[in-house]
């Protein structure tokens, strides 16, 4: 049982969430913003990652090219990000404790573009970070230093499931959240 001053405090504190800012991921989902820091991750200044850990050394990898940029083009129309609006929230992890300085995106929709990127990339010995939903809490999906942003929010559809094992297959894109939304309705 809480005390009335413990109550009094927690209901203050219940109404100051829900007057704090918040910030909506790509995904949908919100958080809250903490009075000290700003509307928006990419305008908070988070350091990038490889200047927070120098000890971490950029493999023998080539830099991009325009060229590069254009063969992504080709192999995923409309689908090639260069802009550092839309960079900013894929190299930022959700949590904005870890930055990248990718300078392309790519945003493949089918296995076969997701294949010919990743054989492109390893011709040319481009470094590359796969995305997933860009939800995880641990920085695996951020760049550290410059590679290319492969991300599978494109690729969220559910392909299957079986109620009677509870097996679900789904492409690599989709986030947990959709995933619990489609069991709920089906009261699994």
């Amino acid at each position: 049982m809480l005390l009335p001053f413990a109550a009094a405090r927690l209901n203050r504190s219940l109404v100051a969430n829900l007057r704090r800012p918040a910030v909506t991921h790509a995904c949908g989902w919100r958080r809250l913003v903490h009075s000290s820091s700003l509307a928006t991750s990419s305008a908070r200044k988070v350091p990038l990652t490889s200047e927070s850990y120098p000890h971490l050394r950029r493999g023998a990898f080539a830099a991009l090219s325009d060229a590069d940029v254009l063969a992504f083009a080709n192999i995923m129309p409309g689908r090639v990000y260069t802009d550092k609006d839309d960079l900013a929230p894929h190299n930022m992890d959700w949590l904005g404790k870890y930055r990248g300085s990718s300078q392309v995106l790519l945003k493949p929709k089918t296995t076969e573009e997701v294949a010919a990127a990743v054989k492109y990339c390893n011709e040319r010995r481009l470094a590359i970070v796969p995305q997933g939903g860009n939800t995880g809490l641990v920085g695996g999906g951020v760049p550290v230093f410059d590679e290319v942003i492969l991300s599978m929010a494109l690729m969220d559809r559910i392909v299957s499931f079986d109620d009677v094992t509870g097996v679900l297959v789904c492409q690599a894109g989709c986030v947990l959240e959709r995933l619990d939304e489609f069991l709920q309705e089906r009261d699994q």
